[in-house]
C-alpha cells in the first residue's frame, strides 16, 4: 500500500504547488469599462469582496503582467457576477455601532470617489459601498448622479430618563418620491429596514408593479448546490490483524473494482463557492483472496464485499483561471451486501483430509471511515484522487473469535456535475 500513499503525497505537493505559484490571486473572466466608454475583456484578481474594493486588479488575456485600476480610472468593471461603478459620492462617515452611539444625531459626511457596488440597475437603480469599518451606505441613482439614502441610528432618552435605541428614517421619505410611479408599493415603505436583502427586495416589487425591466441585478451569490454522478477506479487492499493464522497471517493482493455513485454539494455563500459540504452515495466492492500454509494446514480463503456508503467531506476549492483545485475530507459510513465468504481447508491429519465451507461464521456488514482527496475541475467535469482508511465491524468465527479488519482504499474518479 506504500505506492499508493505516494501517489497520494505527489497529488497533494501538485495540489499546494498550484496554490503557491499562484500566489494568493483568483483571477477571473471580467471585463471593464474605461473612461473612453470602451469594454475591455479580461481577467480580474475577484476577491468576492464583502467591502467594496478601492482598486482591482486586471491583465489582458495572454499577458501574465497585470494592471491596477482606481474609481478614479475606470468607470466600471463586472467580475463574478458583479458589477461596481465609479462615482464621486457624499457619504456618512459617523458611527454606527451600538457601543460607539450617543445621544446627537450628528452626520459626518465626506465626499470621495469609490467603486459603488451595483444591487439592481435600471431606470430606477440601487448601490452599496460598505467602507473599511464595515458600515453600509446605499445610494439611488443613475449614470454619474447617486443620492445617499439617508439613515442614522442614536440614543434616545426616554419618559423615564433612560436611554433607548432611535432611528433617523429620512431614506423612507426618498424612497417614497423615488418610486412614486408604484402606489402598490407605498404600504411596503414604512416597514423597510436599512439592509440590502430589504432593500434589493423593495426595488424588485417595484420592477414587478411598474413592469419596466431590470437591465442587471446583482446575483454574486454562486449557486447554493451542484448534483451530479461520478464514476471510476477504486484500489483496496484488505488485511486481518487478529483472528486464526490463516486470516492474519496472509498477505491478501490489491482488490480493483469499478466504483460509482451521486453526489450533491451544498455549497456556502460568498467565498466564491470556494468552501462546500461534499455527500456522495458512492458504490464500491472489493474481492480477494490469498492461500496460508503451515506443518498443519494449507487453507485458500476468499473474502469479498460489495458496499454502499454514503461519504461526507468538506471541500475547499481554489480557482486559477478556468480550472480549479480542490482539497476535501471527512467521514464515511456504509453497509455491506453479496459477501463473498470462502475457505478450502487441506488437514496434514487423515481424519478430515479436506473441508470447504465459510471462512468466517459471520462477516458483519457494517463499515465506518475516513477520507481525504485532491483533483481539479474544468467546467462541468473534474478528476479526483481520494485515498480512504477504514475498518468493519469485527467478524464472528467459532462464536468467540472476533477477526478485527482493516481497508485501505485509493480511489480514481471522473465526475461530471448536471
Amino acid at each position: 500500500m506504500n505506492y499508493l500513499i505516494r501517489i497520494i503525497f505527489i497529488f497533494l505537493s501538485f495540489f499546494f504547488f498550484v496554490l503557491f505559484s499562484y500566489g494568493q490571486k483568483n483571477m477571473q473572466p471580467g471585463y471593464i469599462v474605461i473612461l473612453k466608454n470602451d469594454t475591455v475583456r479580461g481577467f480580474i484578481d475577484y476577491r468576492n469582496w464583502e467591502k467594496n474594493p478601492d482598486k482591482i486588479e486586471f491583465s489582458h488575456p495572454n499577458k501574465d503582467r497585470t494592471t491596477t485600476y482606481t474609481p478614479q480610472d475606470i468607470k466600471s468593471f463586472e467580475v463574478g457576477n458583479e458589477i461596481y461603478e465609479s462615482g464621486i459620492v457624499t457619504m456618512d462617515n459617523s458611527p454606527f455601532k451600538t457601543e460607539e452611539l450617543s445621544e446627537e444625531v450628528k452626520y459626518n459626511y465626506i465626499t470621495d470617489t469609490v467603486f459603488l457596488q451595483n444591487l439592481v440597475k435600471g431606470d430606477k437603480s440601487l448601490y452599496l459601498f460598505m467602507d473599511l469599518n464595515g458600515k453600509e451606505n446605499f445610494f439611488t441613482g443613475n449614470g454619474s448622479n447617486f443620492e445617499l439614502l439617508i439613515y442614522k441610528r442614536y440614543l434616545k432618552r426616554d419618559d423615564l430618563g433612560y436611554l433607548d435605541l432611535a432611528e433617523d428614517k429620512r431614506f423612507i421619505g426618498q424612497l417614497t418620491l423615488y418610486l412614486s410611479d408604484c402606489r402598490n408599493l407605498q404600504s411596503k415603505l414604512p416597514d423597510v429596514k436599512y439592509e440590502k436583502k430589504y432593500l434589493v427586495d423593495l426595488f424588485l416589487f417595484y420592477y414587478k408593479c411598474s413592469k419596466k425591466t431590470i437591465a442587471s441585478q446583482n446575483k454574486a451569490i454562486s449557486k447554493p448546490y451542484e448534483l451530479g454522478a461520478f464514476a471510476g477506479l477504486s484500489l483496496i487492499k484488505f488485511r486481518y490483524y487478529d483472528g486464526p493464522a490463516y486470516l492474519k497471517n496472509v498477505d491478501y493482493p490489491l482488490s480493483k473494482n469499478f466504483s460509482a455513485g451521486l453526489f450533491f454539494n451544498l455549497i456556502f455563500p460568498r467565498h466564491f463557492g470556494r468552501l462546500s459540504l461534499c455527500n456522495e452515495l458512492q458504490y464500491s466492492s472489493f474481492k480477494t483472496e490469498s492461500s496460508y500454509t503451515d506443518a498443519y494446514i494449507d487453507a485458500d480463503t476468499k473474502i469479498g464485499l460489495h458496499y454502499l456508503q454514503m461519504n461526507n467531506m468538506l471541500r475547499l476549492k481554489y480557482p486559477v483561471k478556468n480550472i480549479s483545485c480542490f482539497i476535501n475530507a471527512g467521514s464515511s459510513v456504509g453497509i455491506g451486501f453479496t459477501e463473498t465468504n470462502y475457505k478450502k481447508q487441506v488437514s496434514s491429519f487423515q481424519t478430515s483430509p479436506e473441508s470447504i465451507g465459510k471462512a468466517l461464521d459471520k462477516l458483519n456488514k457494517a463499515y465506518m471511515g475516513v477520507c481525504v482527496g485532491i483533483g481539479v475541475k474544468l467546467k462541468k467535469y473534474s478528476f479526483e484522487t481520494r485515498y480512504q482508511s477504514g475498518f468493519k465491524k469485527p467478524d464472528d468465527l467459532n462464536g468467540a473469535s472476533h477477526p478485527y479488519s482493516k481497508t485501505n482504499s485509493v480511489f480514481f474518479l471522473l465526475r461530471y456535475q448536471f
